[in-house]
Formats: structure tokens, C-alpha cells, sequence
């Protein structure tokens, strides 16, 4: 009796049966889809930020050897700077300073800048 009543919806019954079959697939693509599209996002931020931290350390770390470089040649421009005046006054006070050719004591003042 039931199946007399069912036989003439069985197209229309297998046909929502199908279409719920479809859309409860797509469904859970499209959800399994955002998961995974959230899941890798939120990997890709957190990278992001490893790097941009990693970035930070390694700007920071030339900047410290930078500066350390730029004191150690302010230091050793000032003694280069007094190693010239003294070389100036110790020619200046050279008695043949002023003659054609270079002495013993001009050369031992060229070899102390080397």
C-alpha cells in the first residue's frame, strides 16, 4: 500500500535525495576549504612576524657593529691625527729640514707612519 503510494514520487524522492546528497558535499568542501584557508593564514602571519622579529635582531645587530666600527675609527683617527702633529713638529724642529735630501732621521719619521 505504502509503495503504491511512493512509486509515483520515487523520481522526485530520489532526485532530493541526490540534490541534499550534493549540497551537504559541497557543504563540507567549502567548510573543510575555509578551515584550511584560515588554518594556513593564520601559518602565514605568524611567519610574517618571525620574520619581520627577525628583520628587527639582525638591523639591530649591524646597527651595535656599525657603531662599535665607527668608535674604533674615531679612535684610531685620533691617533693617526697625533701621530702627524707630532711628525710635523719633529720635522719642523729637523735642523736639515730644509736641505735638497732626505737624512737618516726624515726616514726613521717615514718608517714610523707605516
Amino acid at each position: 500500500m505504502i509503495k503504491a503510494l511512493i512509486a509515483p514520487y520515487l523520481g522526485y524522492v530520489y532526485t532530493g535525495l541526490a540534490v541534499l546528497v550534493v549540497a551537504a558535499g559541497t557543504y563540507a568542501y567549502h567548510v573543510v576549504y575555509d578551515r584550511g584557508w584560515d588554518a594556513n593564514e593564520s601559518v602565514w602571519i605568524k611567519k610574517q612576524a618571525d620574520q619581520v622579529e627577525a628583520n628587527d635582531r639582525a638591523i639591530a645587530n649591524a646597527t651595535k657593529e656599525l657603531r662599535e666600527d665607527i668608535a674604533a675609527l674615531v679612535v684610531e683617527n685620533g691617533k693617526l691625527e697625533n701621530d702627524v702633529a707630532r711628525l710635523n713638529e719633529e720635522a719642523l724642529q729637523d735642523p736639515d729640514a730644509h736641505s735638497g735630501g732626505i737624512k737618516r732621521s726624515s726616514v726613521q719619521r717615514i718608517n714610523s707612519v707605516r
